[in-house]
């Protein structure tokens, strides 16, 4: 199972609080003194006279980060209360000090830090805004959070507030656990998650940090924050597509991998692709050959500083992957000059939409040959598309095709289905429009097939049991036909009301 890291995941730490019961003077004076290495001044905040005093215990002028000791004595007249000496780092303190830890195998041992424990850790998600995102649209994100979460939660531990920098979401109280805080920043939205160390997780994990096992930590602790953001969060808005991401990433493993594939551009419309039904065909074996890649084993080899994978495999193989079942000379001719035209797939990646991808799943090399009477190939893969974490992975039934629109639907529906957004729009009128001059009977095995197409979807519990259509009314002289939403559960989904359904909307579940 791939782990996760906070760089990966664009996560980072904004506080670090750490507990060191009966940590004496002359301790708190070697730690601060070996903080102050990592150019961290040194504060100590003790009680006098029922004040909190502040006196410099390590200062220069050349450190540019701040640490606070904070000393907890004895009141006799409270039995629980804590004694000892609290360490916290906030902000971009937090940070420096934790990026230490990652990079200095031996940090903790070093400060041999031996009676301290986690008191508290701040993890954060900044979402950057986007240009059409606006305060109101932020607010009802926030409301239809507040909203989902008030017949769960008591109604003082959900807070919807406003500040000068803008409103800000609060689930539980600072004596809660777990804390989260969602809020805009100047340029940003800050989804922070406050864990207490009464949270038993945090406990049981803390010792991977100590003894530097940091990836294990990390990952512990990344899928920790998600799975809590997805608990409370509504995914249903632009807001959370970062969360989202997270979990169509995280849903698959390589037993799982079918038919694969990562996003798909917004703006990229497919049906410039029907007047060339070779170029729908190329890129729908380019799919089939990510989707074959994952399942053969390769040797690494490195290229001018560059990591590929080499796989090797009989062109044959691939044929019974995809279910081709008339594996004549023909056939075996397309595949052929596919595998040869690999390396010229520029065009063809720009469907998708993350540059990196993009990037990784241009082919550098290929060599097929015809050798003791079978086709073998040889394909150098970007080790970063060989490693590739696919968002999305279809059903075997998506392996292979009946026809051309057969083709034309599966294509449709992967590039509706493959995008951030739980809600999936499929432009049904917009795709039958393509059709409009094949016979009725053909028209009729379309709309079967986006039934089907759509049905093995539901079939592996990819997309909810609810789905939503604008359907079309009746015609109407010299008049524009009645759009009406009707939502109704799948198994109702038919071929002859795909024929009156204008847009249909349809859930992923993850």
């Amino acid at each position: 199972m791939k782990q996760h890291n906070f760089k990966d995941e664009n996560l980072h730490v904004d506080w670090i609080g750490l507990n060191c019961k009966e940590l004496k003077p002359s301790e708190q004076n070697r730690i601060a003194e070996f903080l102050s290495k990592y150019k961290f001044n040194s504060t100590i905040v003790r009680r006098v006279n029922d004040n909190w005093e502040t006196e410099k215990l390590v200062f220069s002028k050349n450190n540019k980060y701040n640490v606070e000791f904070r000393q907890y004595d004895c009141k006799p007249e409270i039995k629980s209360y804590w004694i000892g000496t609290k360490i916290n780092f906030t902000g971009k303190n937090a940070e420096r000090f934790y990026n230490s830890t990652r990079t200095e195998s031996e940090f903790f041992s070093t400060l041999n830090l031996e009676k301290a424990t986690l008191a508290r850790l701040d993890i954060c998600f900044n979402r950057p805004n986007k240009e059409n995102e606006n305060n109101q649209m932020f607010q009802e994100f926030l409301q239809a959070c507040q909203s989902d979460l008030l017949n769960k939660y008591k109604k003082n531990l959900v807070k919807l507030d406003r500040n000068k920098q803008g409103f800000i979401l609060t689930i539980g109280s600072r004596q809660s656990t777990k804390f989260l805080r969602v809020y805009q920043k100047e340029t940003e939205i800050r989804f922070e998650l406050e864990i207490k160390n009464k949270d038993q997780y945090l406990k049981s994990i803390q010792s991977l940090w100590f003894q530097n096992s940091i990836l294990d930590f990390e990952s512990h602790l990344t899928n920790y924050f998600y799975l809590h953001l997805k608990k409370v969060l509504n995914l249903k808005f632009f807001y959370t597509d970062w969360l989202v991401r997270f979990f169509q990433k995280k849903r698959y493993n390589g037993s799982d991998l079918f038919f694969v594939t990562s996003y798909f551009e917004d703006s990229y419309t497919l049906s410039t692709l029907t007047n060339d039904i070779k170029k729908s065909q190329q890129l729908y074996r380019l799919l089939q050959f990510l989707s074959f890649s994952q399942t053969q084993a390769s040797t690494s080899i490195e290229i001018e500083s560059h990591k590929y994978q080499v796989i090797k495999f009989k062109v044959q193989d691939f044929m019974k992957y995809i279910k081709v079942e008339n594996d004549n000379k023909y056939q075996t001719d397309q595949l052929v000059k596919f595998f040869r035209a690999l390396t010229t797939t520029q065009p063809l990646v720009k469907v998708f939409s993350e540059h990196k991808f993009q990037i990784s799943a241009t082919v550098p090399f290929v060599a097929v040959d015809d050798t003791s009477g079978f086709w073998e190939a040889k394909v150098w893969l970007r080790h970063e598309l060989y490693s590739y974490r696919y968002p999305f992975s279809f059903p075997e039934y998506y392996l292979s095709y009946q026809d051309n629109y057969d083709l034309q639907v599966k294509l449709q529906i992967t590039q509706s289905f493959a995008n951030a957004a739980l809600r999936k729009k499929f432009n049904v009128q917009e795709f039958l429009k393509r059709f409009q001059n094949v016979p009725n009977k053909k028209k009729a095995h379309i709309k079967k097939l986006i039934v089907l197409n759509l049905k093995a979807l539901f079939n592996q519990k990819l997309i909810q049991k609810s789905v939503t259509l604008t359907v079309l009314g009746n015609k109407r002289k010299n008049k524009a036909r009645i759009k009406k939403t009707q939502q109704i559960q799948f198994i109702k989904l038919t071929p002859l009301l795909i024929g009156k359904t204008h847009t249909l909307y349809y859930f992923e579940t993850i």
